[in-house]
């Protein structure tokens, strides 16, 4: 006799569905349909903007750069000086490596680095199955735990860019499952020196393991750390030595910046005002789970992590952690439920109503004004075609504000202008280099994706300095899409 839910995917149940009200199994077949849509959602957005070849968000390009400087045999972190490129490389080198593959096999581009976050967030939803699945046996469990990853607002924003995030994410949530599989810690140890080189910030996997086998086995919980310090330790060596000390400089100070506790508040009030009902499972894992679990240290851990978004700039990555405990929490929840049969049809009940609930809090839809972030179309393609043909034809340096569309046209990046005015607002960079060449409109154009003439710009990326100096040297030439050209006025003429 077959005792699965008929509502659920299978494998997974140990209930009698004939036993279940019908409303019960409706709701239950809509909960399910509504998280593999919402999956499903995600991995259209993740496909068209992996396709997309042409910056989404400020640090892609200059990720794509540094994967064209490796790909060409040269090193990363180069000196800040007072010649341009004013370039900082905040992440360790294992990103760019991977996207310097992808160079080398198809030419720069930001469609490799992509996919490589697209594969890393698919890959890293179905390691939480796993997950889920090895603390329940109960295979639905590992389905609720992987869908409700791919439904959080921070994964569909994030989860498909060219940022080290979601290749970071994965090497830290293999360590885990595999931690939680074999109990070994030392191919633990390695995803998670992966994971650190990927991102320096993602702490939460190997302080979980740690404090785990701290409570196990005390000596097993030494060699772990000391086995990821020495390790750790020797290929920042490394790094030190091929970039002649500026590494540490690059991965740490530059990246040290002012921290608002008001961007806390607001990130954390954003997640339990939409998530209430997902985002309240890491604390069921802090209240079911005991100290010495592994989950139960991967969460504190992962709200250590997204309390970090209150540094300047920060984005939705810094909840990353926190969704897939979230996830792995609300996973274990449905598990419980189902192994308890009627006994928790209540229970079960409750969660499913919570759970349409959730999904109807967080309605999304690609090209509309309910999308989670925007889903690139056909027009975007056209906009950035249209300003790369432009800024093929100009000759001399080219600022681009985002560096993929200089990268595409051929002009190499000036400067990272989100760093570099954080670092000049904290007196470590002179931007008066900077500012002659643009005083001197020694720029053959400055691409920028808001109007000069606006009084509203972005004062994290650009100095009050350098917005007048644009003003006073530089007229607009071509507005395309979102994107307006600027060329110098002595040659404005020329351009007709």
């Amino acid at each position: 006799m077959d005792t699965r839910h008929a509502a659920d995917p299978p494998g997974g149940q140990l209930v009698n569905a004939a036993a279940e009200p019908r409303g019960l199994i409706a709701m239950r077949a809509a909960l399910w349909a509504g998280c593999v849509l919402y999956a499903l959602l995600f991995v259209y957005h993740g496909v068209r903007v992996a396709a997309y070849p042409y910056d989404l968000d400020n640090s892609e390009g200059f990720l794509l750069y540094q994967s064209m400087r490796l790909a060409h045999g040269e090193f990363l972190y180069p000196t800040l000086g007072g010649d341009p490129p004013w370039l900082v490389d905040n992440y360790p080198p294992l990103y760019p490596l991977a996207g310097a593959l992808g160079v080398k096999l198809f030419g720069p581009s930001l469609q490799w680095l992509r996919f490589i976050s697209l594969a890393s967030t698919i890959g890293a939803a179905a390691l939480l199955g796993v997950w889920a699945y090895l603390k329940t046996r109960v295979r639905s469990a590992g389905w609720m735990a992987a869908l409700v990853y791919l439904s959080f607002y921070h994964v569909y924003n994030w989860g498909a860019l060219a940022r080290v995030d979601a290749l970071g994410g994965l090497f830290a949530i293999a360590a885990l499952v595999w931690f939680e599989w074999r109990g070994g810690w030392k191919m633990a140890a390695l995803f998670c020196l992966l994971a650190l080189f990927t991102k320096q910030s993602l702490i939460a996997a190997p302080a979980a393991i740690a404090l785990s086998l701290f409570f196990q086995n005390r000596r097993k919980a030494a060699s772990f750390i000391a086995s990821l310090m020495v390790s750790g330790a020797m290929l920042l060596g490394l790094m030190l030595l091929a970039s002649s000390g500026r590494a540490w400089i690059h991965l740490v100070s530059y990246n040290v910046n002012a921290f608002y506790w008001l961007d806390v508040w607001l990130n954390f009030r954003h997640w339990f005002m939409f998530y209430t009902v997902w985002g309240a499972a890491p604390l069921a894992l802090l209240i079911v789970f005991g100290r010495a679990d592994v989950s139960f240290w991967f969460t504190l851990f992962a709200i250590g992590e997204a309390l970090l978004c209150g540094k300047i700039g920060s984005a939705p990555n810094y909840f990353l952690s926190l969704a897939a405990s979230a996830s792995l929490g609300t996973g274990l929840l449905y598990g419980w439920l189902a192994r308890g049969g009627d006994s928790n049809r209540t229970g079960m009940v409750l969660f499913v109503v919570a759970g349409l609930l959730q999904l109807a809090a967080t309605i999304h839809w690609p090209h509309t004004p309910l999308d989670f972030a925007a889903t690139p179309g056909r027009s975007d393609a056209q906009a950035g075609r249209l300003a790369v043909e432009y800024l093929k034809q100009v000759e001399g340096p080219v600022y681009a504000e985002l560096a993929g569309l200089g990268v595409a046209a051929g002009h190499p990046p000036v400067m990272m202008s989100f760093i570099c005015t954080q670092l000049a607002h904290e007196g470590i960079w002179n931007p008066e280099p900077m500012l002659e060449r643009i005083r001197e409109r020694r720029f053959a154009a400055i691409a920028l994706q808001f109007n000069l003439a606006s009084p509203e710009w972005d004062r994290r990326r650009f100095l009050e300095s350098a917005i007048a100096a644009m003003r006073e040297n530089y007229s607009l030439a071509r507005q395309v899409g979102p994107w307006f050209i600027y060329r110098p006025r002595a040659a404005e003429s020329a351009q007709g």
